[in-house]
């Protein structure tokens, strides 16, 4: 558990789960807590070793950041922005950067017509249908398990980055900003 995420439910939680377990533990006489915090070697690279989600993902030049909606549609977004990035259609990414026109919402319509899937919020199993429909490789980094690979599916040409964060996806533009390294392992999924 990272040191940002340390909240004072999350150790009553921790300590209760003590508590209930099936060793006895005696009140009365009191007992002591450790905490051990651990102190993470920074290499000869600067790195940014705070993340702060709804910062990073506005800041990070690494990220582009898909519009917040109600709908549960920003898996498609992303997937639908995302394929524009890797065409490098400049006059779709202005389209569907416009957020008073319905391009993007549009598209996303079309994608689940096609791929037939119902509208609403994606799970993996959907974002394989995807991957199959539009034959590219798509990789979830969920922040939940501390930004790792979360899903990915089969090797192929394109890939698509995907971030989880608090249920949003937006996407990774360059997996070696996104984690500060210089090099990431795409075979391994490992930054170095």
């Amino acid at each position: 558990m990272t040191f940002s995420s340390l909240t004072i439910e999350r150790v009553v939680s921790v300590t209760l789960r003590v508590l209930q377990s099936k060793d006895k533990i005696t009140l009365e006489g009191g007992f002591t807590v450790d905490v051990i915090t651990i102190h993470q070697d920074v290499g000869a690279v600067k790195t940014n070793t705070r993340v702060n989600i709804d910062i990073d993902r506005i800041l990070k030049k690494s990220i582009i950041t898909v519009p917040l909606s109600e709908d549960g549609l920003c898996c498609d977004k992303a997937i639908i922005y995302d394929i524009a990035h890797l065409e490098k259609d400049m006059k779709s990414i202005n389209f569907l950067k416009d957020r008073r026109r319905e391009t993007l919402l549009n598209r996303v319509k079309v994608l689940h017509a096609e791929a037939r899937v119902p509208l609403g919020p994606c799970t993996c199993s959907q974002i394989a249908i995807f991957e199959d429909w539009l034959d590219v490789q798509i990789a979830v980094i969920s922040s939940d398990i501390s930004n790792q690979v979360s899903y990915k599916g089969r090797d192929r040409s394109c890939r698509i980055n995907l971030w989880l964060h608090k249920g949003h996806y937006d996407i990774i533009k360059s997996l070696k900003g996104f984690y500060g390294t210089n090099s990431y392992c795409e075979s391994w999924d490992k930054p170095f």
